[in-house]
């Protein structure tokens, strides 16, 4: 596990920090970076500063710059502060030990149940950076916004697709919204994966219609054939006289 970082954590400091992470591993570039929900919002940014590095990219059903706007505006439901106040309280009092009593255990199905047992013993220590992402979340939303425009770089989009009727009753309450308004947001998270597959005239756009928002834990085989993919674009550019 890494020190505590300094300053604010939008995704510009996040973009320096994995810069200086491949430079000590010793991982030369050019690089395929592979951004899942806000890391879509990172790996533009890092690619925004590092352009000459970035070979390709894979978002796996990534967040869009205006994503909390239309979404509110799309369910009629205003935008909902990221970090409640009994969660700063608790990232606060991390040190006593507090939340390791009171934070529920990690309830993922698709997770496997080591990996869930792992991040629930990591929950106390994780919350203080976990928050200082989140507290800073528009801004980094803000910051991914003004590069949008990738040109012939090799692109893949994976969005999903599931509909309402393949939620379980309690999955479709948990989340909180109904049905009208779960299929007017999921129409306007569409549109933005549209747009962002637009944002390279090389790219490829996929919808799976069996996969959730966590697409990496239900269709793995379709997030490693797309970075294959992705890869294959990359190495045959390279060799391009």
């Amino acid at each position: 596990m890494s020190d505590p970082a300094k300053g604010r954590r939008n995704s510009h400091a996040i973009a320096e920090d994995l810069h200086k992470v491949l430079r000590a591993a010793n991982e030369q570039p050019p690089y395929v970076l592979v951004g899942a929900s806000m890391g879509g919002p990172y790996v533009m940014t890092f690619t925004k500063y590092y352009r000459k590095e970035v070979a390709g990219m894979v978002l796996v059903d990534a967040s869009h710059p205006e994503q909390t706007a239309r979404l509110a505006q799309a369910t009629g439901e205003p935008a909902s502060d990221p970090i409640p106040f009994v969660f700063l309280a608790l990232a606060a009092t991390a040190w006593t030990g507090l939340p390791r009593l009171v934070l529920p255990d990690a309830e993922i199905p698709e997770l496997p149940s080591q990996t869930a047992k792992a991040i629930t013993a990591y929950q106390p220590t994780s919350l203080k950076a976990a928050f200082a992402e989140a507290a800073v979340f528009e801004e980094s939303l803000s910051e991914a916004g003004t590069f949008r425009t990738l040109g012939n770089l090799p692109l893949a989009v994976l969005s999903r697709g599931k509909p309402w009727s393949a939620f379980s009753e309690a999955e479709q309450t948990a989340s909180g919204l109904t049905r009208e308004q779960f299929n007017r947001a999921e129409a306007a998270w569409a549109s933005m994966q549209a747009e962002e597959a637009s944002w390279s005239s090389n790219s490829t756009h996929q919808v799976l219609a069996d996969s959730s928002h966590v697409m990496q834990l239900e269709r793995p085989d379709a997030v490693i054939a797309a970075i294959k993919d992705i890869v294959g674009k990359a190495s045959s550019a390279d060799a391009s006289p």
